[in-house]
């Protein structure tokens, strides 16, 4: 049997843990929060506690699913300044303003010191009824810039639903989404409005065949009927 494990994250930092290793002290020692202000929740935003006991129930928690840590971070104390040795008096100088390039680059540097922004969507994972796309189920992930291409989305879903078996993305018309520019953004996927559906390769395979054999019968019976009506002429 496969030991349980659980993705934890916060800000840009993201650690997979097993169920054993799910403990307050443990936990807080990663991420740098405090004990008694710590608790995750899940995709679907519910606060999750430690027991009594230190510790964090795995009964209620989804095998290989994602949990966000919150809490207070740590305050890290900086060591005691030693007093130097008095010196000689000296003069005071004026400094020079620092360049513009300078506080520029001091800009840049306190930007890129932020966590990567994240995103939220639902994805339908699909059955076929009738030849149709039916909405079995909802998982909802949450990823970065980086993963907005339609290979990291895929595997996120497999992460969510704990599978193995390969997966098709596609619009609510069951037609696969192909890589290209337009879907390497996080303005594409990001849109909770246009709907993406998730469907087995076995399933999107059988839905596909589907498809060719409707038009292939429908072209049979468009050619029958020009046959019929070509007849009817020739008897006027």
């Amino acid at each position: 049997m496969d030991v349980e494990t659980f993705v934890l994250f916060r800000g840009g930092k993201r650690v997979t843990m097993s169920g054993g290793d799910m403990s307050v002290d443990k936990i807080c020692r990663i991420f740098q929060v405090t004990g008694n202000s710590l608790y995750i929740t899940d995709d679907m935003n519910t606060a999750i506690f430690p027991d009594p006991s230190g510790n964090f129930t795995t009964l209620s928690l989804q095998h290989r699913g994602h949990y966000e840590v919150h809490g207070d971070s740590e305050q890290v104390q900086s060591p005691p300044i030693r007093a130097l040795p008095s010196a000689a008096p000296f003069a005071f100088m004026r400094r020079a303003s620092a360049p513009a390039s300078t506080e520029t680059h001091a800009s840049a540097t306190s930007r890129s010191n932020f966590p990567p922004r994240q995103f939220q969507r639902s994805v339908h994972i699909a059955e076929i009824v009738n030849d149709k796309l039916t909405a079995a189920r909802t998982v909802v992930i949450r990823f970065l810039e980086s993963d907005a291409t339609v290979e990291r989305m895929a595997v996120k879903v497999k992460e969510a639903l704990g599978c193995v078996e390969e997966i098709t993305l596609t619009d609510s018309q069951g037609n696969e989404i192909v890589d290209s520019e337009g879907t390497r953004s996080s303005s594409y996927w990001k849109q909770n409005s246009r709907k993406i559906y998730a469907i087995f390769e076995d399933d999107f395979v059988e839905f596909q065949n589907g498809r060719r054999q409707k038009t292939r019968r429908r072209s049979e019976e468009t050619g029958i009927l020009q046959e019929v009506i070509g007849k009817i002429d020739q008897l006027k």
